[in-house]
C-alpha cells in the first residue's frame, strides 16, 4: 500500500485552463491565502491575510528548485507557465526576481513556453514591479465588476475606489499596456448580472480608459466562495464577446478541452498540491492523473484530507485548510 506523505510545493498542474491551454501554475505566495480581495467567484475561499503590502513568501530558488522537480518527474507538454497561486503573486515582491529565474530555466532547457501573470492590479505601479514588464508575455487582469459593484463584490482595501484604480492603469507606459490583458468572468448571483447592457457599457469604458485591447471572455467552472454565484451558458460568452469584438477588442472565448495524455508520476504529491489550490472533478483527475489518481483520491478521502462539494451538478474535491503540509 503506498503511504507516501505529500508535500507542499509551489508547483501544480498541468491544469486543463480554458482560456489558456495546458498550464503549470507557479504559486509564489503559498498557503494561507493573501490577497487584497475577497472575490464572490473566487475557489480558494476568503482572504486570510487581506492585504496589499508585499513580502518575501517563498524565495527564487525554492521555486526553480520545484519547477525542475516537476518536469523531471513527469516529461510533460505544457504551453503556458502562469504566476497564479494562493492570492495575488505581486504580494511577494521578488516576483522580478523568480520569473528572471523561472525564465532563465526555462531557455536553458529549451522550453520555449510563455509565462503570464494574473494580479488584481493594484500593484502594478509599484517601482519595485517595474522589471516585472519585460520579463512577462501577458499580465492578465481580473476586471469583472464595475463602479460601486466593484466594492461589493471585490471587496478591495476601503481606501481604493475602481475610479481610482483605472486612473492608476492608466498611467502605466504605453509600452507595457499591450502587454496587459483582461479576463473577464461572467457570473450571476440573485438577481444581479454582470453582463446586463449597462454593467458590461462601464467595463467597456474602463478597458479602453486603460488602454488594453485583449479580452477573455470566460465564466466561473468550479465552486466558488458565495454558492451563490453561479456561471451562465454559451450564448451569454458568445453575445458578450461579440458585443466585445464590435467595441474593437481582440477576444478569446474559454471553453472545456480535456488534458487527457500522459499521466503525471509520483501522483500523491502533485495531486495533492493541485487540489490545494484548484477543486477539481472526477474527470479532471482522471484526465491529468489517470487511474492512479483515483486511487490516490480515494486515499485522501479515507485520510479525511479532503472536502467533497457538490456544485453544478458534479462533485468536486479539495484540500482542506486544516491538513496543509510543510513545504518540501
Amino acid at each position: 500500500m503506498n503511504t507516501e506523505k505529500p508535500t507542499l510545493k509551489t508547483v501544480y498542474g498541468p491544469h486543463p485552463s480554458r482560456c489558456y491551454g495546458k498550464v503549470i501554475y507557479i504559486d509564489p505566495v503559498l498557503p494561507p491565502k493573501k490577497c487584497p480581495y475577497d472575490c464572490v467567484f473566487c475557489p480558494l475561499g476568503k482572504s486570510v491575510v487581506k492585504t496589499r503590502k508585499p513580502s518575501i513568501h517563498v524565495d527564487s530558488k525554492h521555486i526553480v528548485d520545484d519547477l525542475k522537480e516537476f518536469i523531471e518527474d513527469n516529461m510533460v507538454e505544457f504551453d503556458k507557465i502562469i504566476i497564479w497561486g494562493y492570492g495575488d503573486p505581486l504580494l511577494n515582491y521578488q516576483i522580478p526576481v523568480i520569473i528572471s529565474n523561472v525564465k532563465e530555466f526555462l531557455e536553458k532547457n529549451g522550453y520555449k513556453s510563455k509565462i503570464l501573470i494574473k494580479t488584481s492590479g493594484l500593484l502594478l505601479l509599484e517601482n519595485w514591479v517595474l522589471p516585472l514588464y519585460e520579463l512577462v508575455d501577458e499580465i492578465i487582469l481580473q476586471l469583472s465588476i464595475p463602479g460601486t459593484l466593484w466594492r461589493a463584490y471585490h471587496n478591495p482595501p476601503q481606501d481604493i475606489k475602481f475610479h481610482e484604480l483605472i486612473k492608476r492603469l492608466a498611467m502605466i507606459d504605453k509600452r507595457y499596456r499591450k502587454k496587459i490583458s483582461i479576463e473577464l468572468i461572467l457570473f450571476k448571483i440573485n438577481t444581479f448580472k454582470n453582463f446586463d447592457e449597462q454593467v458590461l457599457l462601464e467595463l467597456i469604458t474602463a478597458y479602453k480608459r486603460i488602454g488594453v485591447n485583449k479580452v477573455y471572455v470566460s465564466t466561473i467552472d468550479r465552486p466558488p466562495t458565495n454558492s451563490n454565484v453561479k456561471p451562465v451558458h454559451g450564448k451569454i460568452l458568445l453575445k458578450v464577446n461579440a458585443k466585445l469584438v464590435d467595441e474593437g477588442f481582440n477576444t478569446t472565448i474559454c471553453s472545456y478541452s480535456s488534458t487527457r495524455g500522459k499521466s503525471i508520476k509520483n501522483t500523491t504529491k502533485w495531486l495533492y498540491n493541485h487540489l490545494l489550490r484548484i477543486p477539481l472533478s472526477t474527470r479532471e483527475i482522471v484526465d491529468i492523473y489517470g487511474d492512479q489518481g483515483i486511487t490516490v483520491l480515494d486515499r485522501f478521502i479515507n485520510d479525511k484530507m479532503v472536502e467533497k462539494i457538490n456544485w453544478e451538478h458534479q462533485i468536486y474535491f479539495k484540500i482542506k485548510q486544516q491538513v496543509l503540509m510543510i513545504p518540501r
